[in-house]
């Protein structure tokens, strides 16, 4: 018989349990599946919450606000520059079978031809700068203690779970379709930070703000 999964107040999901259950994500297609899951939500502790905003800080640290806007000026740029140049091209409207460039023949043409397979493109390319983003901040995080590496892991293995995610994808359904890379190529890029900063070393104490939040604690509770 399976144990209970703990509450959240019990400390939460034990790591043995959370790897059981994200191997268990994909259950046979014999027997007709419900559309919700069945797993208990987990929540996040004060480790894994403080380690999920490390990461966000690593976005903010490496400006990648920033240059998503760049990012998203140039290609509505190359995206309404393409259909002013098809609305206007002789050559585009000898090919479409029209004399001269008749713009509601070149917006259907863009809407139903040339959108589509210009916006794929694009979103091939973004997408894979994002997932790249993903592995800088997580390494980022990684890097403040080892504890963050580790609060970092399990809050993504919480994450898959609660949203009943696939936990390894194929590469080329994560290419085509992702913009977040799957919780075991993210899990396997912390790891490796943690064995580059802290394999062989004692561990490290979270920090200040990890006291402080005990103490918080044990103040509430009497």
């Amino acid at each position: 018989m399976r144990r209970r999964p703990p509450s959240s107040a019990e400390g939460g999901v034990p790591i043995q349990l959370l790897s059981e259950t994200l191997q268990n994500v994909d259950t046979s297609e014999e027997e007709e599946q419900p559309v919700y899951h069945k797993t208990p939500t987990q929540a996040m502790s004060d480790k894994e919450i403080l380690a999920i905003l490390a990461h966000e800080l690593g976005h903010a640290k490496m400006h990648d606000v920033e240059q998503n806007m760049w990012v998203q000026a140039v290609t509505s740029f190359a995206t309404w520059a393409t259909l002013g140049w098809m609305v206007q091209s002789p050559v585009l409207a000898l090919a479409l079978g029209v004399l001269q460039p008749i713009g509601h023949v070149a917006c259907f043409a863009f809407d139903y031809i040339v959108g589509p397979t210009l916006d794929h493109g694009i979103k091939l390319m973004t997408d894979g700068i994002t997932r790249q983003k993903e592995y800088v901040a997580d390494a980022y995080a990684a890097r403040v203690s080892e504890s963050y590496a580790t609060g970092l892991q399990t809050s993504l293995a919480k994450l898959t779970v609660n949203s009943n995610q696939d936990p390894d994808e194929p590469w080329y359904y994560e290419m085509l379709h992702a913009d977040h890379p799957t919780f075991a190529n993210r899990y396997y890029g912390i790891e490796e930070v943690k064995q580059e900063l802290y394999a062989g070393k004692p561990k490290v104490r979270f920090d200040r703000l990890q006291d402080s939040l005990d103490r918080l604690k044990a103040q509430q509770s009497k």
